[in-house]
């Protein structure tokens, strides 16, 4: 299934949405490739950079470099990028096997999972946030490390916001309201934020378990695992991604969801218009 091939190369036996960029798309599913370059097996979104991008999973991959077998998501800046999930890569260097996210500075990056990493030297295994300053940080989780030197095995937390702060890991809470038992990173907004991985919750409304990123608007936030939330509305089980307009989203991934309504179980991509869509993939 291929829609809006806008450019030349050749498409392969995959699922490829809006290709408007030239070379060769391989055999996954891709969407938005608007670069250059090679696009290989895994589920691609919004690749605007050239040169080659391999097995995984890859959103916005803005920059150019290699982009190997994990999940990548807005790789703005070049370099090598392998086995792992990266996220907002915006800088050069390698990105190794871990889960990189907002790695906006240079150099090396390890194993583990790294997070806004602006500043450049190595960062080996362990999580990692907010890495603004060059140096080297081992093992640990570490995160808002604003200076250089090195960083070895600890956990650090900046938890700037009052309100209360529950049982899990939280970093970076810039806003009020109450966290609850899971790992939340830079909740910049109120609200309440209950079980599950949560990061950059500008805006405020209920945050449940599950992953979410970089929700900037209000509502209620499910079990699942949801990017880029700008709108209001009730986001539940699944993973969602860019959900830009209210209303209520279901079980199932969901990308790109633009308008309100009601997005229920199934994998949804770039549902611009409301009312609502049920089971399947659309």
């Amino acid at each position: 299934m291929v829609g809006d091939v806008s450019g030349g190369g050749e498409v392969g036996e995959g699922m490829v949405e809006d290709v408007s960029g030239g070379g060769e798309v391989g055999e996954g599913m891709v969407e938005d490739v608007r670069g250059g370059g090679e696009v290989g097996e895994g589920m691609v979104e919004d690749v605007r950079g050239g040169r080659e991008v391999g097995e995984g999973m890859v959103e916005d991959v803005s920059g150019g470099g290699e982009v190997g077998e994990g999940m990548v998501e807005d790789v703005s800046g070049g370099g090598v990028v392998c086995q792992g999930m990266v996220e907002d890569v915006s800088g050069g260097g390698e990105v190794g096997q871990g889960m990189v996210e907002d790695v906006s500075g240079g150099g090396e990056v390890g194993e583990g999972m790294v997070e806004d990493v602006s500043g450049g030297g190595v960062v080996c295994q362990g999580m990692v946030e907010d890495v603004r300053e060059g140096g080297e940080v081992g093992e640990g989780m570490v995160k808002d490390v604003s200076g250089g030197g090195e960083v070895g095995e600890g956990m650090v937390e900046d938890v700037s916001g009052g309100g209360e702060v529950g049982e899990g890991m939280v970093e970076d809470v810039s806003g009020g309201g109450e966290v609850g038992e899971g790992m939340v990173e830079d909740v910049s907004g109120g609200g309440e934020v209950c079980q599950g991985m949560v990061e950059d919750v500008s805006g405020g409304g209920e945050v449940g378990e599950g992953m979410v990123e970089d929700v900037s608007g209000g509502g209620e936030v499910g079990e699942g695992m949801v990017e880029d939330a700008s709108g209001g509305g009730e986001v539940c089980q699944g993973m969602v991604e860019d959900v830009s307009g209210g209303g209520e989203v279901c079980q199932g991934m969901v990308e790109d969801a633009s308008g309100g309504g009601e997005v229920c179980q199934g994998m949804v991509e770039d549902a611009s218009g409301g009312g609502e869509v049920c089971q399947g993939m659309v």
